[in-house]
């Protein structure tokens, strides 16, 4: 039995704190124990400093603020099977790293390292696509997440519908038909977002319903609204085709990161796919700065050697020319990781003849356990726009259940005086 405690002072948010428990205890089958916490003696004796506050098992997990449905369905299915083991006995696993990621007692999601706020920032705007689906859930509460990491701005929820204006008989059948449609979704998406984003009033959160074609939408308005970041559901087994999200993710001028449908809201593992290029360095960049707001954070490079299949029937795959191949690309990982300041990161490489390259990233983010995989997206084209290579492509397809972010800005967040010399730099 998971044993809780919920410190608080009887508000409305412990209140939903109760609630989301409840159903994330009944959605992972688990059996808790609730104690709630109200005295404020007892509040200082644990130094208690912002409420409501979680503790389970002993350990506080959550600290001020409402908890997301699936964080807690995570945390309680990691206490159980933490539980689980303890009786059992101890079990030694075999990984392939030889340092500890992350301490086995350690049940908060996210650690957050909080920094020092300047005067002058550039405002930073996310734009998140919603379609009125079971995804929006999912969605609404990672952007939810990273936004406590990453503390953006301004957070514009979007949904695009084809058609606004409705036929005089399908407008007579509705409840109040003197409502215009747009406002009826946007109060409707309002109420979704407040549900799964309890604090989403702190970084100025505006829903918004459009008219037209989702695609062209969804990329005019990041366009108007000068959009760092694009976030997008990524469905698999929900249905749909996935192609709009592609499209967009090939045409945007910003990056764009993509969500699964069960997302692992566990974020201390980057996975940084690299082949030398700017977009790549890009990428690493942007994954040193997530990590750099998560404690005990690790980012991991990782290099796809492709071998050509003649190397069989050349005889050589028996010799040392593989391990030549990939101890040059080794250096050459080294190189460029220096020339990025990325000096914490660990690199991985893989030689593997005639596989597919997406595969292989696949393949080496379930081998340490990637919470999340930083791509870098390709550059302006005159002709085409904003690309996104076909391995980035092919990746989108490859990835079941781990959010990827394609990068195609820079995302560390600069002063305003910053950001002037390096337009005056770029027009030099």
């Amino acid at each position: 039995m998971i044993r809780l405690r919920i410190f608080g002072t009887g508000c409305s948010r412990q209140q939903k704190m109760q609630e989301k428990i409840r159903q994330a205890a009944a959605a992972t089958g688990v059996d808790i124990e609730l104690v709630v916490v109200q005295d404020i003696d007892e509040l200082i004796r644990h130094r208690i400093s912002r409420t409501p506050a979680l503790e389970v098992n002993g350990v506080v997990v959550i600290n001020g603020r409402v908890p997301f449905r699936a964080e807690l369905e995570e945390i309680f299915t990691r206490a159980n099977k933490s539980l689980t083991d303890s009786e059992s006995g101890p079990v030694m696993k075999h990984s392939q790293t030889a340092e500890p990621r992350h301490s086995p007692n350690d049940l908060n999601p996210i650690n957050l390292v909080v920094e020092n706020s300047s005067a002058m920032k550039n405002p930073i705007t996310w734009i998140v696509g919603l379609d009125f689906t079971p995804m929006d859930r999912a969605v609404i509460e990672y952007t939810a997440s990273m936004a406590e990491i990453l503390v953006p701005d301004k957070i514009y929820f979007l949904h695009v519908y084809p058609n606004l204006d409705l036929p005089e008989v399908a407008r007579a059948a509705l409840s109040q038909p003197e409502i215009p449609l747009d406002e009826r979704l946007s109060a409707e998406m309002q109420k979704t977002i407040a549900d799964e984003f309890p604090d989403f009033a702190r970084y100025q959160a505006e829903a918004m319903v459009v008219e037209g074609k989702p695609e062209s939408q969804i990329l005019r308005w990041a366009h108007i609204k000068s959009a760092e970041l694009l976030i997008m559901g990524r469905k698999k087994k929900m249905g749909g085709s996935g192609v709009i999200p592609k499209r967009v993710a090939r045409k945007a001028e910003c990056s764009v990161l993509f969500v699964p449908e069960r997302p692992n809201f566990q974020l201390r593992t980057f996975l940084v796919p690299t082949d030398f290029s700017t977009p790549s360095g890009r990428a690493i960049e942007t994954a040193d700065w997530i990590a750099s707001h998560i404690e005990g954070s690790e980012v991991f490079l990782y290099h796809a050697c492709h071998l050509p299949s003649s190397i069989y029937y050349d005889g050589l795959a028996g010799s040392n020319m593989v391990d030549l191949l990939q101890e040059a690309a080794e250096e050459q990982m080294q190189e460029f990781k220096d020339r990025y300041n990325s000096p914490d990161s660990r690199v991985l490489v893989n030689a593997k003849a005639d596989r597919s390259v997406a595969k292989t990233i696949a393949e080496s983010a379930d081998d340490v356990s990637a919470d999340m995989v930083v791509i870098g997206g390709k550059g302006r084209s005159g002709l085409t726009g904003v690309l996104i290579g076909s391995v980035t492509e092919s990746l989108l397809q490859a990835m079941d259940d781990v959010p990827v972010w394609v990068v195609k800005l820079e995302h560390k967040r600069q002063s305003g005086a910053d950001q002037a010399n390096k337009t005056a730099q770029s027009r030099a």
